[in-house]
């Protein structure tokens, strides 16, 4: 009987991490054939050469750890109890999330598209129960940053954070609902600070540290995973 429950459970992993490997390369794949036009900012001019400029994410270097949380994730879909739309929804948001995190370390930037995905999946999961949850998560996703945005620009004249991590977090708080996006604004807020902290110590000495960036949507991709988003509200 144990025999037979391990061999159950080994199968059931070996399919998962085959449809793992597989749904890893084409989220690589498809990131490195987007059109470069998403990946770039709105007042960027394009000639016949600007195609030749878009940077390529390499296989070598991001299948582990895109593999690693593809898996994870997928794991955790098909081993609960949720429902086809949940699934559908979770599968996206993966490949979603992945592009959204590797644009954003590529290129600094959080295509439009995908935020437009991520609030098409948050209105087919819409419902007369959690209609209020998802416009009140919408505000409370948007409005935080907005308000920092502005503060930066009118006293500092600095953007202390992108327009596109706005509309990320409203978009999240859209789909999540505004209990799930709090969660995922302390632990994105947590991971980053850490992180930022331990690169300042290790590169005090660099002259170019200052005017340093850190990517904040694979934190906040991070934190949707740790918080495990097991229901759309």
């Amino acid at each position: 009987m144990i025999y037979i429950y391990w061999k159950e459970v080994f199968m059931i992993f070996l399919f998962l991490s085959l449809v793992s490997v597989i749904y890893t390369w084409i989220i690589l794949h498809t990131f490195n054939r987007l059109p470069y036009k998403w990946l770039c900012d709105y007042d960027a001019v394009f000639s016949a050469a600007s195609e030749n400029v878009q940077k390529l994410v390499s296989m070598r270097l991001y299948f582990f750890p895109v593999f690693l949380f593809t898996f994870l994730n997928i794991f955790f879909l098909f081993t609960s109890s949720f429902s086809p739309l949940i699934i559908f929804t979770g599968i996206s948001m993966i490949l979603l999330l992945i592009h959204i995190s590797l644009s954003d370390i590529q290129y600094m930037i959080i295509p439009d598209q995908h935020i437009l995905m991520i609030i098409l999946l948050g209105f087919l999961n819409l419902n007369a129960h959690n209609i209020f949850s998802k416009l009140a998560g919408l505000t409370a996703g948007a409005l935080p940053f907005f308000i920092i945005l502005t503060a930066g620009i009118f006293l500092k004249k600095k953007e202390y954070i992108g327009f596109g991590d706005i509309k990320l977090m409203g978009a999240l708080g859209f789909l999540l609902g505004y209990v799930e996006i709090f969660n995922i604004y302390l632990l994105s807020g947590l991971l980053s600070g850490t992180s930022f902290i331990i690169l300042a110590l290790l590169s005090f000495k660099e002259k170019n540290f200052k005017g340093f960036c850190l990517p904040f949507a694979p934190f906040i991709t991070l934190s949707l995973f740790f918080c495990n988003f097991k229901q759309f509200v």
